[in-house]
């Protein structure tokens, strides 16, 4: 029927709203492991960031005097000191080795203004006793121009040293000093062709450390990528990169799982309101079916009750009839009995003899059509209460009739109830 649809309509929904419910779930668990990947990996690269920039903060890995100098600038006691050659360049990775090689212990050499701030910290580091270092006063460096001819078409040339590093122009002097003439080119192999060609009148390095020196001699073997401190430097501005990228991809990823998860409180809201709607409908239903079975069982009480009146009134009926033959067979019988006693007075008059004998017989008969009479007299007693029997039964009857009726109306009534629900 069609409550019976209508639950099944309910389940269709219902199936709807928990398909969309899991996949919604799931594209949560989705974003969620996502995010717990970034933020472990946030996590893990800002524990790096901050050691190493905690690291650079206090100059680790500088030499005990270097240290020594930038703490007292910072604290105000040394004037016009710009800082470890480290810290005022810009380098790629690809050629952070390179030119951390290139530079060698002048990575550490500290820039001054002029040449009264250089001596300034030494007459401190002296007087202190905290070691020796190397001062570069901008107002006095000067570097000189490399002027070689066609070194770039050599093979495996990359560029001047200086040219592959970023830096204040203010620092130019400084830093032609320190790399102006030193090339930088792919291997070993292209590094010694270059230099015999040229030679040997210029410092060469490669990319990944090894060095060909003005003069001739060598220095290489094998060298960890991203121990010094350039390495460091620019692992720090990464670091400061892939967070800020790692952040922004972590901002995206919550605010996707804020919307996912509004959308799937949304479904689950109509999932619950579907699913306590088909309770609902199946309550219902159970209810209105356990009241047409009510019902049902009463209309077959009620008709088993009216078949039972009317053999009851076909029982009486039968019975009245008998009672009706009686009497006419008692009416017979009298009749019978009235013509005998005409004939019996007949008889008397016409046989004085036999006067007593005929009267004997004439009052037996006569007593015998009083017996009779008296029984149709009791019969018809029985007929008129075996009529008021049929009476009473007829008025049961219509009774019976009118509650059958009304119950079926009222089956009828919660059958388009249950089809209402739909």
């Amino acid at each position: 029927n069609e409550a019976l649809e209508l639950i099944s309509t309910n389940e269709n929904i219902i199936s709807g709203y928990s398909r969309k419910f899991e996949t919604k779930n799931l594209r949560l668990n989705e974003l969620n492991e996502n995010l717990r990947k970034i933020e472990s990996q946030i996590m893990e690269k800002t524990q790096k960031f901050n050691l190493l920039s905690d690291m650079e903060k206090h100059y680790e890995g500088f030499a005990g005097s270097v240290k020594y100098v930038m703490q007292q600038a910072e604290r105000g006691r040394l004037k016009g000191i710009y800082g470890p050659v480290s810290g005022l360049i810009e380098v790629e990775n690809e050629y952070s080795l390179a030119i951390e090689t290139a530079l060698g212990g002048a990575i550490q050499n500290i820039v001054t203004e002029n040449e009264e701030n250089a001596k300034a910290a030494i007459l401190l580091l002296k007087n202190e006793k905290m070691g020796r270092a190397t001062f570069l006063p901008v107002s006095a460096v000067k570097g000189n121009a490399f002027n070689e001819k066609d070194v770039e078409n050599c093979n495996g040339y990359i560029g001047i040293a200086s040219t592959l590093t970023k830096y204040d122009s203010k620092f130019n002097g400084v830093i032609q000093s320190l790399l102006g003439r030193t090339v930088v080119v792919s291997n070993i192999d292209n590094a010694i062709s270059m230099a015999k060609k040229f030679g040997y009148r210029f410092k060469i390095v490669t990319l990944d450390g090894q060095v060909v020196n003005a003069g001739g001699s060598l220095t290489g073997g094998s060298q960890v990528k991203g121990s010094g401190v350039l390495s460091r430097k620019n692992e720090i501005d990464s670091l400061k990169e892939e967070l800020k990228g790692l952040k922004a991809k972590a901002a995206e990823l919550s605010a996707e799982i804020s919307k996912v998860r509004a959308e799937a409180a949304v479904i689950k809201a109509g999932l619950d309101g579907a699913v306590a709607e088909q309770n609902n409908a199946r309550e219902r239903q159970i209810r209105l079916e356990g009241e047409v079975s009510q019902y049902k069982a009463l209309i077959e009480s009620l008709e088993l009750s009216l078949e039972s009146l009317n053999n009851e009134k076909n029982n009486i009926i039968n019975e009245n009839e008998g009672r009706k033959r009686e009497i006419e067979e008692l009416n017979v019988t009298i009749k019978e009995l009235t013509v005998s006693i005409s004939y019996l007075e007949e008889e008397y008059e016409r046989l004085s003899g036999s006067h007593e004998e005929a009267i004997k017989n004439r009052d037996k008969l006569q007593a015998e059509i009083s017996d009779k009479k008296f029984e149709i007299i009791s019969l018809n007693k029985d007929i008129e209460n075996i009529e008021n029997s049929i009476i009473e039964i007829e008025k049961q009857r219509e009774l019976f009739k009118e509650e059958l009726s009304l119950r079926k109306e009222e089956i009828e009534g919660i059958y388009l109830i249950i089809e209402s629900l739909k």
